[in-house]
Parts: C-alpha cells; structure tokens; sequence
C-alpha cells in the first residue's frame, strides 16, 4: 500500500466522530462477545441507547457452536425487546 494511503486512512479513522455517529443510531443492536473488546461495553450502551450487549465468556470464537443454549436465549430475549408490541 503506498504510504499516502496508509497516511490518509489512519487520519480519516482519527477524525471520525463514532460516538455522534452511534448517538444518532436508533434501532436496536445486540453484540454479543466473548471476550470484553476493545470498546467498553458500558461506553457503548451509554452512547447507543438501543444497544444490547451480552458477554458469553470462556467461549473464544464459536458463541454459537460453544454457548449455543446462553447464545439461543440473549437472542430470544433481544427479539422479545426489539419486536413491536402488538
């Protein structure tokens, strides 16, 4: 890759503003980790406030080939939260 691209790329990800842009974001999301990542799930939640975060740990990579039964229930708690009433 030529360096001004490089260059122009981290400088592009330093200017942008991911937490407006997550404030503006209003449908609801579900992450679910296996780890905690590098961006705090508390961090997140506070600036996506339709944002379900789930931690299924000692899982590694595979949540749902690992964990299939905790993986099976946030995801049926999530559509329970995130569906319309009615």
């Amino acid at each position: 890759m030529d360096d001004r691209v490089a260059a122009a790329c981290i400088q592009g990800l330093g200017a942008w503003d991911g937490p407006s842009a997550l404030g503006r974001c209003v449908f609801p999301r579900s992450s679910s980790t296996p780890t905690r990542s590098m961006n705090e799930p508390e961090t997140l939640s506070d600036l996506w406030t339709t944002l379900v975060n789930a931690h299924t740990p000692g899982v590694v990579h595979f949540n749902q080939l690992l964990a299939a039964g905790e993986v099976n229930r946030l995801i049926e708690d999530f559509v329970a939260l995130a569906a319309p009433a009615g």
